[in-house]
């Protein structure tokens, strides 16, 4: 429970220090007091989000404590979870730097905001007006059930496997991006590859390809030149030899009295020697004739080439057989995410079949304590001046399974007899959404085991004889667990087993909120004025003086 709130320089605030005690007690003030700010304060300790406006003097940094007591045997693990020491006088800190950083800590030991939110959210429960809305809300509904089910052993349970599960479904999505953004998955890049193997590609084939071609398909042009260029090296009369021939001839007799005609002579020779040899040369190549099917091979050869540059995005067989190497290589890649991949599918499965049957037993345990539930929420509406109110609550599975287990819920409302339930928060008013939390809030406090709740006007829309009534819950509720109320009703500032007001003083243009314990005779002042407004009438103490005597006498 809180044992004490210290504040300083936070809002309005400049410092308070202020004393709680365990069993029900009820802050109340005028409407602009500062019963927010103080809610406010409260939450900033519990790791809610830190706002620099907040201090009141900007060039200090704002400071806020919660003292609570804690029982060791219920929430030690919970300390240990979070690698905090446990201490039995627990105080929770937060402070805001005038930088605008904030900084968290538990029993001194700095912090972070989700262990201090961990932590917090277990020792005190502040429930705000707006929770009611929560009740359109499926994880807190299911949330709720698991409680008042008991469920904390096999939610953790489900929770585990539903962790386990999902790890296993988002490596198998990262193995698929990682096929897709490496070049596609196993059977792709083996499609690949084998194609290219089978091509049996050469460096610098297409070239060759290209020339070959373009030769054969000009070879009867070029066989017409040969033969041409033959007749004139080859005529007998008029040919390149036959001339030649015939000069060498006429040199024969000078050279015999000339070195120097002998050497052109010799030259003569040599070059009708070469003129024969290509002759012959250019006589076999006439013979050459034109196959169209290699043609059409060396054509089909190229085309696929071609083919292959196109769909790999390359100009050459260098880089194609650069490219088959990287395929290879993400061959291999690929081939040991697919043998990961078979793995975790098998994983995946076994994964399913132990969340399935842990969500399975989430679900009867959840639908096994529903008629108590709703037993124990319409007994209560109707102590609540409700009668003939009944709340429907229904299990629905999901499509897949979600953090919360493989249902959906829907809590349906009908306030009166006859009339059949339709979704909660569609039909009920605010005054009977705050009853069915207030009813819901105080069956919890039966099996839940929280410290400390505070209701922040859990009383809106009611009045009369239901605020009595809701009054009495609020005592009976403070006897399991220390329970605060802001509330603007008599009655249930009434049934306070002691009673806070926040006021609101002034100096100057200097507005500072004040929170303080009401006493004796101030605390039947101050109801009275609940009552009757700032004028004090005998009846309106008297009225107050016979509030106080139900509660007392309760």
């Amino acid at each position: 429970m809180i044992s004490e709130l210290f504040v300083r320089n936070y809002a309005l605030i400049d410092e308070l220090s202020i004393d709680f005690s365990n069993g029900f007690s009820t802050l109340t003030g005028e409407t602009g007091a500062g019963k927010s700010i103080i809610l406010g304060a409260l939450g900033l300790a519990l790791g809610q989000r830190a706002d620099l406006k907040a201090l009141k003097n900007p060039e200090e940094k704002a400071i806020v404590e919660v003292h609570v007591q804690v029982a060791a045997a219920d929430f030690e693990s919970l300390f240990n979870d979070a690698e905090v020491d446990f201490e039995a006088h627990t105080i929770l800190r937060r402070e805001i730097l005038p930088s605008g950083k904030s900084r968290a800590f538990i029993n001194d030991t700095p912090v972070r905001i989700d262990a201090l939110q961990q932590i917090g959210s277990r020792l005190i429960d502040i429930h705000s007006q707006h929770d009611t809305l929560l009740l359109n809300d499926v994880d807190f509904q299911l949330s709720l059930i698991d409680k008042l089910a008991a469920n904390t052993t096999i939610r953790t349970a489900y929770s585990q496997a539903f962790e386990a599960y999902r790890k296993l479904i988002a490596e198998r999505s990262t193995i698929a991006q990682a096929d897709t953004a490496q070049g596609g998955d196993l059977d792709y890049l083996t499609f690949l590859n084998n194609e290219l193997e089978e091509a049996k590609i050469k460096s610098g084939e297409e070239t060759f390809l290209i020339a070959e071609i373009g030769r054969l398909s000009n070879l009867e042009e070029s066989t017409q030149r040969l033969a041409e260029v033959t007749a004139l090296l080859t005529d007998l009369d008029v040919g390149a030899l036959a001339l030649i021939r015939q000069s060498v001839a006429a040199l024969r007799p000078a050279s015999a009295h000339d070195e120097e005609i002998t050497g052109w002579m010799e030259r003569l020779a040599s070059v009708a020697i070469e003129l024969d040899d290509i002759a012959t040369d250019l006589s076999a190549k006439e013979a050459e004739d034109v196959d169209p099917e290699r043609l059409l091979q060396l054509d089909m050869r190229l085309q696929m080439l071609q083919n292959l540059f196109h769909k790999h995005k390359v100009d050459s067989t260098e880089e194609l057989l650069q490219k088959h190497d990287a395929i290879a290589a993400a061959l291999d890649l690929a081939a040991s995410r697919e043998e990961r991949r078979l793995k975790i599918d098998a994983e995946i499965e076994v994964a399913r079949e132990q969340l399935t049957q842990v969500a399975e037993q989430l679900t009867e345990s959840r639908a096994a304590t529903l008629p108590q539930l709703t037993q124990k929420v319409t007994a209560i509406l109707e102590g609540l001046n409700m009668m003939g109110a009944r709340l429907e609550i229904t299990l629905h599975p999901r499509k897949d399974f979600a953090i919360a287990g493989n249902d959906l819920v829907q809590f349906a409302f009908s306030a009166n007899r006859g009339l059949s339930p339709q979704p909660l928060t569609k039909i009920a008013s605010g005054g009977e959404l705050s009853r069915v939390m207030l009813a819901l809030k105080a069956i919890l406090s039966e099996t839940e085991g929280l410290p400390t709740i505070i209701f922040d006007e859990i009383d809106t829309g009611i009045s009369g004889d239901t605020a009595t009534k809701v009054a009495h819950i609020l005592r009976e509720m403070g006897l399991r667990m220390q329970v605060i109320a802001i509330t603007h009703l008599p009655q249930i500032a009434a049934a306070g087993k002691r009673q806070y007001r926040v006021s609101k003083s002034q100096e100057g243009a200097v507005a500072t909120t004040v929170l303080k314990e009401v006493l004796g005779d101030d605390r039947l002042h101050a109801i009275a004025k609940m009552l009757s407004g700032e004028q004090l009438t005998p009846a309106a103490l008297a009225n107050a003086k016979e509030l106080m005597a139900i509660f007392e006498n309760a």
